[in-house]
């Protein structure tokens, strides 16, 4: 019994370890764990792409269709400034694009900004762009606790 248990504890280990380098390898990406209105979201970074997605939303973004994985962000990153689209949720409707661009802010902070959709009041039609929309400017810090 002994001799079986170190067997499989010496697998365990061994498989933790094969994931950890592939998970992990910069060959095979980067994951930076940020926080962002009070969710937790992942960036993804492969090459100069970037996906920034909700690891663990805040409440209430279920309503708009927001679950673990969702994708908030998907661009490029070329060492200085980030740029892509970036979604805005509403309730019953279909994620809305926009262009986003952005650098980093210094102390762990990343910031992305463009003219966000405005939504019909009582609908998901895009009616126009402002820069006064509250998905205008997209502030990530770098999480110390999440990781």
């Amino acid at each position: 019994m002994g001799d079986e248990m170190w067997r499989f504890e010496f697998k365990l280990a061994a498989l933790t370890a094969a994931l950890a380098c592939t998970c992990c390898n910069a060959s095979a990406g980067e994951l930076h764990v940020f926080e962002h209105n009070r969710s937790v979201m992942n960036l993804y970074m492969v090459s100069d792409k970037v996906r920034i997605t909700y690891e663990t939303p805040r409440p209430g973004l279920s309503e708009a269709g927001v679950r673990s994985g969702t994708v908030l962000f998907a661009g490029t990153y070329d060492g200085e400034r980030f740029e892509g689209t970036a979604y805005a949720f509403k309730a019953g409707c279909q994620p809305a694009p926009y262009a986003v661009l952005g650098r980093s802010a210094g102390n762990g902070q990343i910031v992305l900004n463009g003219p966000a959709p405005v939504r019909a009041k009582n609908g998901c039609a895009v009616t126009g762009y402002s820069v006064e929309s509250p998905h205008a400017r997209l502030r990530f810090s770098y999480s110390t606790t999440h990781h």
